[in-house]
């Protein structure tokens, strides 16, 4: 059986359909152990670092109370790969994914565990060619589970989601006026996340980094001309976020503009902390902020770009950069530990 838009002898990423998975919310409010996992850990973007300014920019986000399962039917999946099984991959299905209608990670590795799903695509499984692992995802995704979500948001295994807050975006009227309804996401394709202006180019993406977000209509738009030449199939690259979006826009779908009535933003590229410190350089090699780097990419192909407390709406929902220890802090700061008494956020009126 093969998928819509898929050449012959193609198979959807895989014949077998992968349960999604449900679990109970993780609990705990551990900050002495974390300060001193803090202390010793390192990783990449040091992620860790910042641990009070995480407190403060998370401080200024409230997390809806009236979020309910199901209400949309929102389906998580994540992509990552074997060597991150025990700790990124742990930690989200430990944490966030738990707050999902349906969650899967897209992997090199099948581990039932886990919940993770080894995806078949064309090329190696490497970052260069992140493409391909991407078009087999959405095709998978298509057609395996479109008729049992409204809603589809994919991102890397360093994303951190709050899921009540997307919920509460989903059923606003902004978002059902656009997609022309609350029914399966709505009829109208709509693609949700964090706009970016590729260089050189008026070209507007959703960064994948704090994760994208597709209805049932886009999904099956998307998935039914991934093969179209216009939307390269066969391309070995890593820039996966920008070709979606291409090829989206080639079937007259465009990134939606996710900013509150403030236009402070609600997904987000880097950690809180990050977020929370960061300010416009005099120098774009002076870009260290709460342990992490920010790429000059951030600045030169931002949109409107705002700097502390003023960088993240109320209604925050994606974080990226997150890595284990950090995620299982956030998800304490969020849902378990006594909110830090933050200055009074700026609140839209209505």
């Amino acid at each position: 059986m093969l998928c819509d838009g898929t050449t012959i002898g193609e198979t959807c990423g895989g014949i077998h359909k992968m349960s999604v998975y449900e679990i109970t919310s993780y609990q705990g409010c551990d900050s002495e152990e974390f300060d001193v996992l803090s202390q010793h850990a390192s990783s990449e973007h040091q992620q860790i670092m910042g641990e009070d300014d995480h407190k403060k920019l998370l401080a200024q986000i409230d997390v809806w109370e009236g979020a309910e399962e199901g209400a949309p039917r929102i389906f998580c999946g994540i992509y990552t790969h074997e060597n991150n099984h025990a700790t990124k991959v742990k930690a989200v299905k430990e944490t966030w994914a738990s707050h999902c209608d349906g969650f899967v990670a897209f992997s090199d590795v099948t581990d039932l565990e886990l919940h993770t799903f080894k995806i078949k695509h064309e090329g190696p499984e490497e970052y260069s060619n992140m493409w391909q692992k991407a078009r087999a995802i959405w095709k998978y995704i298509n057609f395996h589970y479109k008729d049992d979500f409204d809603w589809f948001v994919l991102g890397g295994d360093d994303l951190f989601l709050i899921v009540e807050n997307l919920r509460k975006y989903l059923l606003s009227d902004e978002i059902k006026g656009a997609a022309g309804g609350l029914e399966n996401g709505g009829p109208n394709p709509m693609y949700l996340g964090r706009r970016f202006r590729f260089i050189g180019e008026d070209r507007i993406y959703n960064n994948g980094g704090p994760s994208y977000v597709l209805n049932q209509a886009s999904v099956g738009l998307l998935a039914s001309h991934l093969d179209d030449d216009a939307c390269q199939p066969h391309a070995a690259k890593h820039w996966e976020d920008i070709l979606v979006a291409w090829c989206l826009k080639k079937n007259g779908v465009e990134a939606f503009d996710t900013r509150d009535a403030l236009g402070r933003e609600r997904f987000h590229p880097f950690t809180p902390a990050a977020h929370f410190g960061y300010r416009m350089p005099q120098k774009l090699e002076d870009r260290l902020v709460s342990g992490c780097v920010v790429g000059a990419w951030y600045i030169i192909q931002g949109i409107d770009l705002k700097f502390g407390r003023e960088c993240c709406s109320q209604d925050s929902l994606s974080f990226h950069y997150v890595g284990e220890q950090v995620s299982r802090r956030l998800h304490d700061l969020i849902y378990a530990c006594p909110k830090y008494q933050a200055d009074a956020p700026v609140v839209a009126r209505v």
